[in-house]
């Protein structure tokens, strides 16, 4: 039995708003259905599996540090703002060691750019972190720039304990795959409850990175932020227990055949905080960047190369990392074309005219490569 999760966002009163902070919360084009992605930032191979007819398929990538995001597009005369309604924080490092044993050296022998158990800085930076790799699916880079708003500009965050076996499924992804995931008395889950009713828009340009090893990496970086309110840490906690935003999880029950529904019980609450300055300059750590950290791939440089240069008809991508998908964008800033199966690493270019377009390739552990490639 799957269940979608569903993020609710309560509404509190404030006294503290500005008419320039709610008309931040006005939306002139209305936005699309709400959506929902689960950002992986770590994750741990699994056992192998196998389809039916008995190939390899495998190994399992079980994701140990996630977030689920629940958000909305908005596009108006040709811009595009992600609005962020909700997003949960889960680290399953303790709770899949407990489940099954072989779990344990799996995760101890792959390095997650995050501590364990998770601080309140580093559950931060992860929803930063989380917040530029969904960006990655909607901001062009030919554009440049892009906005998200924030629904509930002061928020309290909450952490949560579940029952063993609990477990939420998540909505579709843009490949339409969707995930079933466990929690239990192990498992780390952090949300946010907002403590007003007002916004604040964090804006993002798309620049080149170095990270510790010397390798450039193009991501999406928070550079301002508006919206912020005064008062916010002397706000009123928000009630989870009574509020219409508790999660919504199912546990099976064998003595009944039944599943019946889990909210998780608070085990710890803090004070009200302004989550746009948390975005924007999210808490130093020792690692530098979950999007694509030293760590996470032993400092193993990524080779990407794309020829003839320039291409006609059909271009081909070599590279010695897993290609997830392939996305083309003209001077614009426009999609002209997308494509997540190669053919021998060769893409039909036959429909795209003359001219300069921007190649943003996807691969595994949330990196994004862009080169500037030239059709004649």
């Amino acid at each position: 039995m799957k269940t979608l999760i569903v993020f609710l966002l309560i509404t509190i009163g404030a006294n503290f708003k500005s008419n320039a902070q709610i008309h931040l919360c006005e939306d002139p084009c209305p936005p699309g259905n709400k959506l929902w992605k689960t950002i992986t930032l770590c994750s741990v191979a699994g056992y192998i599996t196998y389809d039916g007819n008995g190939n390899q398929v495998g190994p399992l990538v079980v994701p140990t540090v996630f977030v689920e995001i629940a958000y909305r597009i908005r596009t108006c005369n040709g811009v595009t703002t992600i609005i962020i309604e909700d997003y949960v924080f889960v680290d399953n490092r303790d709770y899949l060691i407990t489940v099954d044993p072989f779990f344990g050296p799996a995760i101890a022998s792959t390095p997650c750019g995050y501590p364990n158990p998770p601080t309140t800085n580093s559950i931060d930076l992860a929803i930063a972190n989380a917040i530029s790799l969904l960006l990655n699916d909607y901001g062009n880079p030919a554009q440049g720039s892009i906005d998200v708003i924030f629904k509930g500009s002061c928020n309290s965050s909450v952490s949560l304990n579940f029952p063993d076996s609990s477990f939420f499924t998540s909505a579709p992804d843009d490949a339409g795959k969707i995930d079933t995931f466990f929690v239990g008395s192990g498992s780390h889950v952090s949300m946010v409850i907002p403590c007003d009713d007002v916004c604040c828009k964090v804006s993002y340009n798309w620049q080149m990175v170095t990270l510790n090893n010397g390798e450039t990496l193009s991501k999406w970086v928070p550079i301002s932020s508006e919206g912020d309110i005064e008062g916010c840490e002397s706000a009123s906690l928000p009630d989870y227990y009574t509020s219409s935003q508790q999660l919504k999880f199912k546990k099976y029950d064998p003595t009944t055949g039944l599943y019946t529904t889990v909210s998780g019980s608070v085990v710890g609450q803090e004070s009200c905080k302004l989550i746009c300055p948390r975005i924007l300059s999210p808490p130093p750590l020792e690692i530098t960047s979950s999007l694509k950290s030293d760590l996470s791939i032993s400092n193993r440089s990524i080779e990407l190369t794309a020829s003839p240069v320039p291409f006609n008809n059909f271009i081909k991508i070599d590279s010695n990392r897993e290609i997830l998908k392939i996305a083309f964008y003209d001077l614009h800033g426009k999609l002209v074309l997308k494509e997540r199966k190669l053919d021998e690493g060769q893409i039909n270019t036959s429909n795209l005219d003359n001219g300069i377009y921007f190649l943003q390739v996807y691969f595994t552990d949330n990196i994004v490569k862009t080169i500037k490639i030239v059709k004649q």
